[in-house]
């Protein structure tokens, strides 16, 4: 659910979002292990066998888990970097839109699949979406180094056009500049590069921040911090949209405020609830309840 930033590293080289290319940083000997990976195998999960052999209560249980698991994807998402969210819709609308173009049977999807197995700067797209629907984000859970894609931005804006996906392409253009940012501050999760403080937290604030938290006998496990001047925002994460609090601490205001990722946790929560009712057994059913109830 969440990811560890680490804030001692520190990068000297890169390049800005506007200067990207290509050929130079595929050539320069430690950008060029940014890029997304050439080959990545793709394996396909067949579980009918193992469907075909549940009761109808635990495939509608097995629905539940997998609906709840989806309905908090984009808290990950949104976690892992500003611009993860908005490539993640961006992947499938284009997607969507060139399987609706193409048709949905077998033999349709065949023939598309086969006609794009040529086309250079589709299957850098490929490439790039299967490292990051792999990382659910686009920056590697292992190391928390970035996937930058291995095509110029004009060439995948060229195959994201071509969906005829006019969403798709208006989100390319708000997630463009940060994906392809290979400038030293973006190339690893770091203070200054993370979903859960904002560019202004400094270890000193974190240091402080995490002080407060233990005086009032708070987790970090579902917060975010942020600051604005002299202005410390503790969010956490609930379905409880609660007026906020504000409270005196080491001379500093620190304000709580609830229901951060609201939307989206209350559909983990419904889902969980529901899946409870196919429970097979009491202390299974007791088991969702928690869980549910955690989801608070």
């Amino acid at each position: 659910y969440q990811r560890r930033v680490r804030g001692s590293t520190q990068l000297t080289f890169g390049m800005a979002s506007q200067s990207f290319d290509l050929e130079k940083v595929s050539a320069d000997e430690t950008l060029k292990h940014f890029l997304a990976e050439e080959i990545v195998p793709v394996v396909r999960l067949d579980v009918t066998d193992a469907w075909k052999s549940l009761t109808k209560e635990e495939r509608l249980y097995a629905a539940e888990i997998a609906a709840a698991s989806w309905a908090g994807a984009p808290i990950v998402l949104e976690q892992t970097s500003s611009e993860s969210l908005g490539t993640f819709k961006m992947l499938q609308l284009m997607f969507k839109a060139y399987l609706q173009n193409t048709g949905f049977g077998s033999e349709e999807r065949k023939k598309f699949w086969e006609s794009k197995k040529g086309d250079k700067n589709f299957q850098r797209v490929l490439q790039f979406a299967v490292a990051f629907y792999a990382n659910m984000g686009n920056y590697r859970s292992f190391g928390d180094t970035k996937i930058v894609p291995r095509i110029n931005a004009s060439d995948f804006l060229k195959v994201v056009s071509e969906s005829g996906s006019e969403a798709a392409v208006s989100l390319f253009h708000e997630v463009k500049d940060r994906l392809y940012d290979v400038s030293s501050k973006r190339l690893e999760l770091a203070f200054g590069n993370t979903s859960y403080y904002n560019d202004e937290v400094t270890a000193d604030d974190a240091v402080f921040i995490d002080g407060f938290m233990k005086e009032r006998k708070l987790e970090a496990w579902n917060t975010r911090f942020f600051k604005k001047g002299e202005a410390y925002e503790l969010r956490i994460a609930s379905t409880d949209k609660r007026e906020p609090q504000t409270f005196d601490y080491n001379g500093k205001k620190v304000t709580i405020t609830y229901g951060d990722f609201a939307d989206s946790l209350k559909h983990v929560k419904d889902h969980l609830a529901n899946a409870g009712t196919y429970a097979v057994s009491y202390t299974h059913l007791r088991a969702h309840e928690t869980k549910a109830n955690l989801v608070c």
